[in-house]
């Protein structure tokens, strides 16, 4: 796996998508991004719990919006 957490076959049909799209051979390509994680109370040193935000509506670094 890569820093993307893509493989490389995933990795390399993405930049050939994003290639075609350049060059306006085809619509943009659809990306997925997902994490694994669970459900469970967070504690902090302290050993309280701690509230946290996974997902807001607010646009990410990447120009992406999950409508929450």
């Amino acid at each position: 796996m890569t820093g993307t957490g893509l493989g490389l076959w995933e990795r390399e049909r993405l930049l050939e998508a994003l290639d075609a799209y350049q060059r306006g051979l085809s619509d943009a390509p659809l990306l997925h991004k997902w994490t694994e994680s669970q459900a469970g109370i967070s504690e902090n040193e302290d050993g309280l719990a701690m509230p946290f935000v996974i997902s807001t509506d607010e646009v990410d670094r990447h120009g992406d919006v999950i409508m929450a």
